[in-house]
């Protein structure tokens, strides 16, 4: 515990000093001055180097708060934050950073250091929580602009559901249709996106709150096992599609029951309407379009089928009706 001086014959502040400071460390909010002379981007380095969740998503913290935090609030002490110092970088940062989303992204990445010097006892509250403070607005992971922004999956790890970065961390943009994204608009007027927190990457990670387009029945997250067994396979099953489990029986647990087959239709019908293979691969998220190729070639026309509705495309985009092979031997 850093010592304080007091000027002679000052007994009664430094009796008051002390009870203070014994009163905070017996409430365990006692801030060591010495250690909160850290700076954030000393404490933020070692933040960083801490973190246990895979290389690309640490590689993407660490450009956010290199690029846009480290040269406004590197060089401050990490126990002098307060809301101020947020408010002026966030007005700043709204001036060089044109996306809304990532300006969240990068707000979020400053709030978890400061989180985590708040447990450290460096701080003694985040002042990127601060009710003076406004946080960049969320914005949902569906575009205006007819995109789908693939940036982060629910998962389940030991029985607790978290936020995760999508498989083999591959964040990735796909082109959204007009009518599936007036589905998605239509069903977002019935029922509000809902703002969800889970723990980030695993059980006791950080918490990190999105808004859901798809909740369950009390604005909860929904793990795509619990909503096979919930809702596809029994709607599935009431199609006639797959059978229904005997009394006291689950479904079968085979993977082409579940919505994930709704990923081989997608693949399925991109290829038979011609997309080449290596922008399927950047929707699917694939590393290499050559996986692609092996996981789906099943799935492409044949040269004759290409070749048919070439023909007929040609025909119908000048008018002409199918005469049948009459028209040919008469010409």
């Amino acid at each position: 515990m850093e010592r304080a001086w007091f000027p002679d014959k000052q007994k009664r502040l430094a009796d008051t000093w002390l009870t203070n400071i014994e009163a905070d460390m017996a409430r365990g909010q006692y801030i060591d001055p010495k250690a909160a002379r850290v700076t954030f981007r000393e404490y933020a380095d070692r933040w960083l180097a801490a973190l246990t969740i895979d290389l690309t998503s640490r590689a993407a913290v660490e450009g956010r708060l290199r690029l846009h935090a480290l040269p406004y609030l590197g060089s401050r002490p990490i126990g002098s934050f307060q809301p101020e110092h947020i408010r002026d970088w966030s007005r700043q940062l709204e001036d060089s950073v044109a996306s809304a989303q990532y300006r969240r992204l990068i707000f979020d990445a400053v709030s978890s250091v400061l989180n985590a010097a708040v447990d450290d006892r460096l701080l003694a509250s985040n002042p990127c929580r601060a009710r003076s403070v406004k946080a960049p607005r969320r914005v949902d992971n569906i575009g205006d602009l007819g995109w789908l922004y693939v940036r982060q999956q629910v998962k389940k790890v030991r029985g607790t559901l978290v936020f995760a970065p999508p498989k083999r961390g591959k964040l990735r943009d796909v082109p959204l249709d007009p009518e599936v994204s007036a589905a998605l608009d239509e069903h977002m007027k019935q029922f509000p996106p809902v703002e969800v927190t889970l723990p980030w990457l695993r059980p006791d990670g950080p918490k990190v709150t999105h808004r859901l387009v798809f909740t369950s029945a009390i604005g909860a997250a929904i793990w795509s096992q619990g909503f096979n067994d919930q809702a596809w396979k029994p709607a599935l099953a009431s199609a006639g599609i797959i059978p229904v489990p005997e009394k006291g029986q689950r479904y079968a647990p085979a993977r082409e029951h579940g919505m994930h087959a709704l990923r081989h239709f997608y693949a399925s019908v991109l290829l038979d309407a011609g997309e080449n293979i290596k922008a399927l691969s950047l929707y699917l998220g694939h590393s290499d379009p050559g996986f692609t190729l092996r996981v789906y070639t099943h799935l492409m026309p044949s040269s004759e089928t290409r070749t048919r509705k070439a023909i007929s495309a040609m025909y119908r985009a000048a008018g002409h009706a199918h005469d049948g092979p009459e028209t040919a031997q008469a010409a």
